[in-house]
């Protein structure tokens, strides 16, 4: 019987239909290496168990209180997980089946890796492998990545000491971000650059609620979320086994991704159809201007918790103003259909998806 490579591990909270199509197609592929582990907290008469049958041996399904938090219930997918690495997989978004066999060919020769993430690159034709530690923490995507696609070894993942100090209310969302911290401190990591995964479809959001609860607390893309995240998780590097020095070169970037988080990807939550259908919140439109003002009160926001220098602010305030209008300069250049304009535009692209720092989502 062949070892359990993979665990893809699904929290699952009233979208059992949606999960259900899901794993139907990850069945599909014959191959015994991973199997699917699903934490269903869903109320009573939506639970996966109750709805659907699975002869297979690959599905496993834990039902546990339907009060019990999001980051718990992951948190319980993952203590159920058998295979070498884990996976995660939100239960609106979908494995890509034909990747999934190459991808766990992938990971079946590199066992011994921490942990990584699944960051789709069309550019690059090889897994991207950070074999240097320091450079895995360094790189962008391990403080501002999709929650699918994270990858852990489990082995490694649970001799992480004090987790109970992650899985909290506090923290974020989803604590992801210090657990991939935490174990580039002790090994290789990496990035798979082939499409294992894709988000639902916008027509999935637009009919769907998120199972997020508000409570008190405000939407994750939200400017104040973000700060709060941020603190959170410049406290958690704070801790780590790193130098002085790495540590301040982190924490400085991780204050560009935060405001970029708490601007840019705001305004493409708050104008989008399909997210504010998904959230059930007012969409917006962000002019020039109203762009402006916007990113300014985050930066004097951020500057008041954070206490930039002066010239610390002034590069902050560049680097956002410069963002704010690459957008509008690309929507115009658009429309050039010059040759050798566009060929620029292209090997532009290619130079900047293939550079670490652009591999933010």
């Amino acid at each position: 019987m062949n070892r359990v490579v993979l665990s893809i591990c699904i929290s699952l909270h009233n979208r059992s239909d949606v999960v259900n199509e899901h794993i139907k197609s990850m069945l599909s592929i014959t191959d015994n290496r991973f199997d699917i582990i699903v934490s269903d907290s869903s109320n009573a008469g939506k639970d996966l168990q109750s709805l659907f049958e699975y002869d297979d041996s690959r599905v496993k399904i834990f039902r546990i209180d339907t009060d019990t938090p999001a980051m718990m219930n992951w948190k319980s997918a993952l203590d159920h997980a058998d295979g070498i690495f884990s996976f995660h997989l939100n239960d609106r978004d979908l494995i890509c089946s034909d990747e999934l066999v190459g991808f766990i060919d992938f990971l079946e020769e590199n066992p011994d890796y921490s942990g990584g993430i699944c960051k789709y690159l069309p550019t690059c034709q090889e897994p991207k492998l950070l074999v240097d530690k320091n450079d895995a923490f360094m790189n962008v995507p391990f403080f501002s990545s999709h929650p699918t696609g994270i990858v852990f070894n489990v082995k490694k993942y649970r001799e992480l000491e004090n987790l109970a100090e992650v899985f909290n209310d506090h923290v974020g969302i989803h604590p992801h971000d210090i657990i991939l911290a935490r174990l580039s401190q002790y090994g290789k990591m990496f990035i798979y650059t082939q499409k294992v995964w894709e988000l639902a479809s916008d027509e999935f959001y637009k009919k769907n609620a998120s199972g997020f609860q508000k409570k008190n607390k405000g939407l994750f893309f939200e400017p104040a979320e973000r700060m709060f995240e941020l603190k959170q998780n410049i406290n958690e590097v704070k801790q780590l086994s790193f130098s002085k020095q790495i540590k301040e070169n982190k924490i400085k970037q991780m204050y560009k991704t935060y405001l970029n988080l708490a601007t840019n990807t705001y305004f493409y939550f708050i104008e989008s159809e399909h997210e504010t259908a998904h959230y059930g919140i007012e969409r917006q439109k962000f002019g020039l201007i109203k762009r402006y003002c916007f990113s300014m009160k985050v930066l004097e926001d951020f500057d008041a918790e954070f206490h930039f220098s002066d010239e610390e602010k002034k590069i902050y305030k560049n680097w956002l103003m410069k963002s704010i209008l690459i957008p509008v300069i690309a929507k115009y250049t658009s429309k050039i259909n010059n040759p050798l304009f566009r060929k620029t535009l292209r090997q532009m692209r290619v130079k900047r998806e293939m550079n670490d720092s652009a591999m933010l989502r």
